[in-house]
């Protein structure tokens, strides 16, 4: 048998049609999201393959995020609560973070010196936290050794990057 709905039968049911309407949203929102968490745990390592990014199943992943700040000029943003917030908040799956290294170094001076060059333990230190947080929140980072003259601190940037491959080189979330 039909039912006949008039604008009565809306207006008594409306408040039931708004919460069964709310939840299907909900549900769909929470789909969305599952689907992209667990972004790591899904591709495994990715690997540049003839110039694309892409798992060594094969599949070419698309990923969203953003790129922290210098680390000599947003220390208060390298921490885990950031990471959280935008892991969680904004759904990122992939998150750059520009490890200032010396910043000014070509004109023999640096013009901050909360960078690896003078801090080398505080910008390691930052640079761990935000690390283990993309890999407790399953998402991929990017390590970048982020100077604009690299060439003449290849001595740093041997350091830097053993120190990273052996702290985090195991993780496909680097």
């Amino acid at each position: 048998s039909a039912h006949i709905i008039n604008a009565n039968t809306i207006e008594s049911h409306s408040d039931s049609i708004s919460v069964v309407w709310s939840n299907i949203l909900d549900t769909l929102s929470n789909q969305q999201i599952k689907s992209r968490r667990n972004i790591v745990h899904k591709y495994g390592e990715l690997l540049s393959i003839n110039g694309t990014v892409q798992s060594a199943k094969g599949r070419v992943p698309s990923l969203c995020g953003p790129s922290l700040f210098w680390s000599c000029s947003s220390s208060k943003y390298w921490n885990k609560e950031t990471v959280n917030f935008l892991a969680n908040d904004w759904d990122i799956q992939i998150l750059r973070c520009p490890m200032s290294i010396a910043p000014g170094i070509a004109n023999k001076r640096t013009w901050n010196d909360n960078n690896l060059f003078h801090n080398p333990e505080e910008s390691l230190r930052m640079m761990d936290e935000v690390v283990s947080a993309a890999i407790e929140n399953d998402i991929y980072v990017i390590i970048d050794f982020h100077e604009h003259r690299a060439e003449i601190l290849k001595p740093e940037a041997l350091f830097f990057f053993e120190y990273m491959s052996r702290k985090w080189g195991e993780y496909d979330h680097v």
